[in-house]
């Protein structure tokens, strides 16, 4: 199991399994390339199993946030497709439980 933690409280946290991490580190550094400094993060977050956005830098916070919130978003509407289609268990029901996944981390997303 991989954590986002944007607090410390239970409702602020996202708790997903390792491949559900992964696939959604995978699609937010493909939106946003150039950000080697929150690239760097996810990978951290892999390492120790979480990412807690609520220690990172303001900055740094702000644009892990905004980036979640428009990858999850879009991926959501179809506007961005995801990798999973490219994995070999990228079917309809991995799919849709990646789907329902990105629906909670939506939900507990700080506003903007």
């Amino acid at each position: 199991m991989v954590v986002i933690g944007f607090s410390d409280q239970p409702e602020g946290i996202w708790c997903v399994a390792g491949w559900v991490f992964r696939l959604l580190r995978g699609d937010v550094i493909t939106q946003y390339p150039e950000d080697k400094e929150m690239a760097d993060a996810f990978a951290s977050a892999e390492i120790f199993s979480g990412l807690h956005v609520d220690s990172l830098t303001p900055e740094l916070a702000v644009r892990v946030a905004d980036a979640l919130r428009q990858v999850t978003s879009g991926i959501l509407s179809g506007a961005i497709r995801s990798g999973i289609r490219d994995l070999p268990f990228g079917d309809a029901t991995a799919e849709e439980q990646y789907q329902q996944a990105l629906r909670e981390l939506l939900n507990i997303l700080p506003p903007t």
